[in-house]
């Protein structure tokens, strides 16, 4: 599931509901209608924005499906006769153990869904902030691992033992946290030990794929896009070492007076002026395959 790039729009608000507003109900019904589906779950940011900011802006709800059998073919056929656009199913590798069947569904007037059928609900994180969900057709909020709590403290925590994660996903999750919440994971840091043994883990094995690498870039300069302060960011990425671990052509260029101008030039840099500093500084193409592969979304193949 791709996280959205959008802002997050009004002031954060303190939430002890039990159910989400009307409107989150009400988009989870047109799903429920449409797909056929009658119970699933809404995680990500869909989930807990509506909970702590009053205007969120929602580029796409990431849907959970359970089922053992991993059949789309029915969902698919029901969303394309009610008029979405419905990208063709591929497999996604949750963790180590897990993996997941999922779909892009797009309708211009109902939104996008990001849609994913999974065995069971034992993949949820792999941090505390984003683990909360709302179920359908219920709307119960559930939130075992205080995600609104580490929102409001702005900090990221493992929920489940580092062994059983892909490294590289849980820098690349971190990336996306960052960005769009402002967790701050460089030394001295709520979120520095959890940075720590996501560092040693990748340390410890092979260098990530170049489709692995490629994800992470991605995540990286899209949360330097839309980072409150990105000069924060792009500082806890290089001083946590996840970005010479995870993508580690990439370190030197990042570390790179005229990458950092375009960070701290701008509010929020545009990912093209990033990429375009990532070509001119890189000029014996050490980045090359990892740019390839994250221009064809290599990581999608996996």
């Amino acid at each position: 599931m791709q996280p959205d790039s959008a802002p997050l729009i009004g002031r954060q608000m303190p939430s002890h509901a039990d159910h989400p507003p009307p409107f989150v109900l009400s988009k989870l019904r047109r799903f429920s209608s449409a797909s056929g589906v009658e119970q699933f779950l809404l995680i990500g940011g869909a989930a807990i924005d509506p909970l702590v900011y009053d205007q969120p802006v929602i580029a796409d709800w990431d849907i959970v499906i359970v089922d053992h059998t991993f059949s789309t073919s029915a969902i698919v056929r029901a969303l394309e006769r009610a008029a979405f656009t419905v990208g063709p199913p591929r497999d996604y590798q949750m963790n180590l153990t897990q993996s997941a069947r999922c779909f892009h569904a797009r309708h211009p007037m109902i939104g996008t869904f990001d849609t994913a059928i999974v065995e069971d609900l034992d993949f949820f994180g792999p941090f505390d902030l984003e683990s909360l969900s709302v179920t359908y057709p219920a709307g119960l909020i559930v939130d075992d691992h205080d995600a609104i709590g580490a929102l409001g403290a702005k900090r990221a925590k493992l929920i489940r033992p580092i062994e059983r994660e892909l490294p590289a996903m849980l820098a690349k999750r971190l990336f996306v946290l960052a960005g769009k919440y402002g967790v701050r994971f460089g030394p001295g840091s709520a979120t520095a030990s959890t940075a720590h043994v996501i560092r040693e883990r990748l340390l410890d094995g092979p260098p990530p794929s170049v489709p692995n690498q490629a994800a992470c870039l991605s995540k990286l300069l899209r949360g330097l896009a839309r980072a409150e302060r990105p000069s924060d960011l792009l500082g806890d990425a290089i001083d946590s070492g996840l970005v010479r671990c995870a993508i580690p052509p990439l370190d030197e260029v990042v570390r790179s007076p005229a990458f950092a101008g375009v960070v701290e030039g701008s509010r929020r840099p545009a990912v093209a002026d990033l990429l375009a500093a990532i070509h001119a500084v890189d000029r014996d193409g050490r980045c090359a395959s990892v740019l390839e592969a994250m221009e064809a979304r290599a990581w999608d193949q996996l």
